[in-house]
This record gives structure tokens, C-alpha cells and sequence, in this order.
């Protein structure tokens, strides 16, 4: 659909101030890329990511526009002035253009260049806007390519008019230079270079622009709606549609397997058995257990993907992990290290009473005979969360909910070996002594690992936490966001795999005090895990489908949006 008249507006709302960042660039914005002025006038929210706080994500429309681009030669052209009457016309491709006075920079796709006029040619993959006199150009199509001619004039050149060529609709459409066409560029150029300086916009409001944007589960125009509306009988926005990622983790458990790459896929070599290989697309990261070994190749390769790969224990403690980048989002990252101990108080007692209340749900609705006094304390405890006056007393609120909840833990297994093996010792972790706490702390070492990749994607500090406290080597913040997914996610695969008999005692080993996994009865478990993860649930608050690992993503964010100030208070994902 093409854009409102409404949505040409810049949108003026500030969001979140930048402090010392917003300083340093009052005075010292650079140069504005060409591109950057498209996404401005399109929407300053989307400009303000990319350019300011460097965020990024590529979609099906991002990918089509640069298949379309490429027959455009690479290489760039340093053409200072016209072309000299006896040279013959020519077309350059991919050139360079910068003025400091217009405070712009760019690439022109194609500049037709005869004797001292040139005529630039911008490449768009998709069609023109359709108007009364025929095509015409969008505004944000018109500011970039207004914006190369500018720039050629500033390089000496006569510049009568220039195109967009519309992939789409194979023609290309013409503008004409005016001094209208000057004056209105110049003007978006100054606007958008106050907009760097300045605050985050708010997302544009109901537009048809945002469900195709690249970067619609980064900005969070839908959710923006939502939270910002706490009215109790608020009509329902429109339809928010999550991104969904295709992609899957490829776990290499056996020990002395080897991993490495070859062309566009990814190969394992396990011991003693046939080779598999992967395309590397269909990979979201690379879980590697004790024991697994991986070439520096395969790691190049998936780096420059964009895809992890993480190092884990056999009990699924995570180790290590690679990434290609860190985000370039520092503000949020300042945000986080300078947020309040009365935000971070209330943030967390979001995340605890979710989580109290998400165990209650895992009791109500896997045990035969509901445990009547253990389901209201839970819910008593749940509102004590919520109104916590410190942290010291939301976590003695959060350990009491624990002992209450695995104090009905055995209730909802169905073999009665499980059921006697966990209730004659309860919840210990450090060592699990029986085979429903070594799947308990290894699911629970699965979802931090989760969590971590979440975190870091978005932006955030995994380690510096708003709830658990820091401590060397411990993912704070991951553990933070872990609460509200304990019982939906690790608790629900735990209690799965037993009542299913997907998990025997034959699956474990013990001794010295401790239980853990066989080779076989860890990958039976992984692929339980998978499975829930995988399995597609409707967010309570924001209303649309995602698996819970896109959801893992979209909480991370909408925690990020909280510490830069854009929403009041953190929305947990809580089931009933």
C-alpha cells in the first residue's frame, strides 16, 4: 500500500534523550549519506536506528533491492568536474559523490555524463507512485535522488533533470531540477541532521509502512501501541505479524566429532559414523558440546553470517560463544549501565511475579489433583511481587514461591519412579543427585544459553543484570529475562519427556552423588527441547503467534525499550 499523507510527516515525539552521545553530536553530526536521507523522509524512526544507533536486519525486500543492484560496477568512480567538450559521452557507474557544504554523501548508482551536464539514474527495485498525470516519484525516492543532483552540481556539473529507474515496472521516471526541489532537499538534509542530534522519534502510528520494514521487530511500532494504551477497555490495534525465522540450531553433542565448512555448507564429521552437512541459511547458531571441535574456517564462515556458534558443557552450561559484531547500539547499552536501582526494582518485580505466576499455571494445569492451598499461595505471593518494596525482600518473595512450587513438583509426573526419585530429595542443582533435577538444571542451562544469544542480539550487556546480581563468569541479565521462560519453556519439557516416556531412567547415569545424560538419552532431550521452542504460542499481551524463541528476541527488546525509557514498565510473557 503506498504511504498516507500523514506518514510524509516527520514525527517530532521524543522518546528518550541521549545525553552525553546527544552532546558530542549537537555540534559534530557528519556528512549525511544519501541513503540515510531516503530512510529519513520515509520515517525518522527508521533514519534514527540505523544511522544513530547503528541497528540493522536484513528482510526479503532489503535482499530483492540488492539483487537489483547488482549489474551496478562496484568500483567508484573520482570524476572532480565535467567532462571536457572533445571527450565522448559516457556513463559511470557507482560514483562517489561528497560536499561539505551540502553536509551530504553518497554513491549515484548511474550518472549519464555528457560534455558538462550530467544525469543521474537511481536503481529501485519497486514500482513508482501512481499519480494524476501518471507515475511519480515517493517522496523518499525524490529526496535521494534530488539529493544526487544536488551533489552533481556542487561537483560543476549542469544538472536539468534526473531519474529513478523502477525495477518493478521496467521504466524510469523522471524530476525535473527546481529550485523548489533545491530548497525542499536542503531543508530534510538540515532536519534530518537536528533529528541525530537530538531524541529517538516514536514509531509512526498505524502505518501500512511498517509491516514490510527490515527493521519492524527491532523498532516495535505495534507493541508501542499497545503498551502505551493502558486504558482496560481499549479497542485492539491492528494486527501485529512477528518476522519468522526459518532458520534452526544445528547441536553437535557426540564427543569427538569435528565441524567444518565446505562451499555453502557446513559439514560434521562425527566419530565412527557417516559425514552430514548443512546449508548454512538454514542455521541460526552452532551448539557444540564438550568434546566437539570446530575448524577456524567454519568458524570465518559462520561469523561472517552473522551466525553464532556456542561452546557448552554436558550438563548445558554455556561456556563461550562467537559473534561477528558486537551492536553498535551504545545508547542502549548506556542506558542499561545507568539505569536506576528504582527502575531496575521495578523491572524486576515484572519478571518475578511472571514467573511465580507462570509456575502456578504449570501446577494447574499438569497435575491430576489440583494442590488447592499451594495454587492460592502462589497467587498470593505472585501480588506480594508486584508491590516488593526492596530487593532483598523480592527475592525471599521469589524463594518462597520456589519452595511452594517444587514442593508440588512430583504431582506432575506420571511415572511413579519420577515421581519418588524427585520427591525424595526436591529441587538441588549443585550436583543434581537424581534424573529429574539433571534435567531440570540442564533444560535450565539450555534456556540461559537462549536468553544470552537474545540479549546480545538487542544490544544488551547479557552480564550486568537489573535483578541477579553480577558475578564473575554469570549472565545476569540472561538469567533476568530466564525467569518468566522457566516454567513455560524448561520446567514444560522437563515434565514433557517423563510423562511421555520420551525420557527412561535408562537415559541416565549416576554416581558419587551426581545423575546426567547418556549419548543418547541428551539427544532424545534436545529434541524435546526443540520442540518447545519451536512451538508456536500467542503472545498474552501483544496478541500475535511466534515460537517461543522468536519470543525469547522480543521480550529482550521490549526490556531494552524500557531501559531507554520508552516504555513505563516491562510487560513479562505470562501464560493462563
Amino acid at each position: 500500500m503506498p504511504p498516507t499523507a500523514r506518514d510524509q510527516e516527520p514525527v517530532s515525539t521524543p522518546s528518550v534523550v541521549l545525553n552525553e552521545v546527544a552532546e558530542q553530536l549537537h555540534g559534530d553530526v557528519p556528512n549525511l549519506p544519501l541513503r540515510m536521507l531516503n530512510e529519513f523522509v520515509y520515517c525518522p524512526r527508521l533514519f534514527y536506528l540505523e544511522w544513530v544507533l547503528g541497528e540493522w536486519d536484513a528482510n526479503l525486500d532489503t535482499d530483492q533491492g540488492s539483487f537489483v543492484h547488482r549489474n551496478i560496477v562496484e568500483a567508484a568512480s573520482h570524476r572532480k568536474g565535467p567532462a571536457q567538450p572533445d571527450e565522448r559521452p559516457e556513463v559511470t557507474r557507482s560514483i562517489h559523490l561528497e560536499s561539505n557544504e551540502l553536509a551530504l554523501v553518497g554513491v549515484a548508482d548511474i550518472v549519464e555524463i555528457s560534455r558538462s551536464t550530467a544525469i543521474p539514474v537511481e536503481y529501485k527495485k519497486g514500482t513508482a507512485k501512481r499519480g494524476q498525470d501518471g507515475y511519480e516519484l515517493w517522496p523518499s525516492d525524490k529526496v535521494q535522488l534530488g539529493g544526487q543532483m544536488l551533489l552533481l552540481e556542487a561537483a560543476g556539473f549542469d544538472v536539468p533533470e534526473g531519474f529513478v529507474w523502477f525495477d518493478a515496472i521496467k521504466r524510469r521516471v523522471a524530476l525535473p531540477m527546481t529550485d523548489d526541489l533545491r530548497e525542499w532537499v536542503t531543508g530534510q538534509i538540515a532536519a534530518a541532521r537536528r533529528t541525530a542530534a537530538g531524541e529517538l522519534p516514536a514509531p509512526l502510528v498505524d502505518s501500512p509502512k511498517c509491516p514490510r520494514c527490515s527493521l519492524v521487530t527491532i523498532c516495535l511500532p505495534g507493541e508501542h501501541e499497545v503498551l502505551a494504551d493502558q486504558s482496560d477497555a481499549r479497542p485492539w490495534p491492528r494486527r501485529l505479524v512477528p518476522r519468522v525465522d526459518e532458520t534452526k540450531p544445528l547441536l553437535v553433542t557426540q564427543p569427538g566429532s569435528r565441524v567444518g565448512v565446505s562451499g555453502g555448507r557446513l559439514v560434521v564429521h562425527p566419530k565412527g559414523e557417516p559425514d552430514v552437512s548443512f546449508r548454512l541459511i538454514d542455521i541460526s547458531y552452532v551448539g557444540l558440546f564438550t568434546g566437539v571441535e570446530i575448524s577456524q574456517a567454519a568458524i570465518t564462515r559462520l561469523s561472517s553470517r552473522g551466525v553464532p556458534v556456542v561452546w557448552m558443557t554436558r550438563t548445558g552450561k554455556l561456556r563461550a560463544f562467537t559473534q561477528n559484531e558486537w551492536s553498535k547500539n551504545i545508547v542502549l547499552r548506556q542506558s542499561q549501565f545507568g539505569t536506576s536501582d528504582a527502575k531496575r526494582l521495578g523491572i524486576a518485580r515484572k519478571m518475578v511475579a511472571g514467573k511465580i505466576r507462570n509456575s502456578r499455571v504449570m501446577i494447574r494445569r499438569n497435575s491430576d489433583v489440583k494442590p488447592a492451598a499451594t495454587l492460592r499461595r502462589l497467587a498470593a505471593l505472585a501480588e506480594k511481587a508486584e508491590r516488593a518494596a526492596s530487593f532483598a525482600e523480592l527475592l525471599g518473595l521469589e524463594g518462597a514461591a520456589a519452595r511452594t512450587y517444587f514442593s508440588s513438583f512430583a504431582d506432575m509426573l506420571r511415572p511413579d519412579w519420577a515421581a519418588e526419585s524427585f520427591r525424595s530429595v526436591g529441587r538441588k542443582r549443585r550436583p543434581p543427585p537424581e534424573p529429574v533435577n539433571a534435567a531440570l538444571s540442564f533444560a535450565y542451562g539450555l534456556l540461559a544459553k537462549e536468553l544470552v544469544l537474545a540479549a546480545t542480539v538487542v544490544g544488551l550487556d547479557p552480564y550486568l543484570g537489573v535483578y541477579h546480581r553480577p558475578r564473575f563468569g554469570r549472565p545476569a541479565l540472561a538469567l533476568d529475562l530466564c525467569e518468566e521462560f522457566r516454567p513455560l519453556v524448561a520446567d514444560s519439557v522437563v515434565v514433557r519427556a517423563f510423562n511421555t516416556g520420551e525420557l527412561t531412567a535408562d537415559d541416565f547415569v549416576g554416581g558419587l552423588g551426581r545423575s546426567g545424560f547418556t549419548q543418547a538419552g541428551m539427544r532424545r532431550f534436545l529434541n524435546s527441547y526443540e520442540r518447545r521452542v519451536n512451538e508456536t504460542v500467542t503472545h498474552p499481551v501483544f496478541g500475535y503467534k511466534a515460537t517461543y524463541r522468536r519470543i525469547f528476541e522480543t521480550q529482550a527488546r521490549v526490556l531494552g525499550a524500557v531501559l531507554m525509557g520508552e516504555f513505563d514498565e516491562y510487560a513479562p510473557m505470562v501464560t493462563r
